[in-house]
């Protein structure tokens, strides 16, 4: 039987940015759940907070005002910052 979808997106909470990019490409369902924004706003918060003048706040801000152009995702994948991996 199948693990149901908010255990793998459990799973996919622990994955790096990169690891999480990779995960999308195994099938079509991965992929949907990959692109899930609460996955990609938590790695946003956590990894550009600290390198954007007025951190969370801002980058919350930042977001709302471009809401129309950015996703949580293209957000962090767009961002210059010093990468862990």
């Amino acid at each position: 039987k199948e693990l149901p979808d908010v255990i793998k997106i459990l799973i996919f909470s622990k994955l790096e940015p990169a690891k999480l990019a990779k995960v999308a490409c195994v099938c079509r369902d991965w992929r949907l759940l990959a692109m899930e924004p609460i996955l990609w706003r938590n790695h946003c918060l956590h990894y550009l907070s600290p390198w954007i003048p007025g951190g969370e706040v801002e980058l919350l801000n930042r977001l709302k005002l471009e809401r129309a152009r950015y996703s949580w995702r293209r957000l962090l994948l767009e961002t210059p910052y010093a990468r862990p991996d």
